[in-house]
């Protein structure tokens, strides 16, 4: 949804006067209500302490059945023999 400026073309808002009122476009009963633009989740950016993937790796195997750790155990072992792919390299 489209946020729109209220009064762009009042001198007090060309002249800095004020903090700038901000509405939803369908919002006809409820003008001049102040909306917050919504804020983008950037949490995907946090780092993770290597203390906390120990721990989540840890429960991870602990809670594995005998069967299920074997079977990781062979993926590991697989994908050691693969040669490793570059960042920058680029499939066509």
């Amino acid at each position: 949804m489209a946020l729109h400026e209220v009064g762009a073309d009042e001198a007090s808002t060309i002249n800095g006067g004020g903090e700038p009122v901000y509405i939803r476009p369908d919002a006809h009963c409820h003008m001049g209500e102040r909306v917050s633009p919504p804020l983008e989740d950037m949490s995907h950016l946090n780092p993770r302490s290597s203390v906390k993937m120990h721990n989540l790796t840890r429960d991870w195997w602990n809670n594995m059945t005998k069967a299920e750790r074997q079977q990781e155990t062979r993926k590991r072992k697989a994908n050691a023999q693969k040669p490793k792919k570059l960042r920058d390299e680029k499939i066509s």
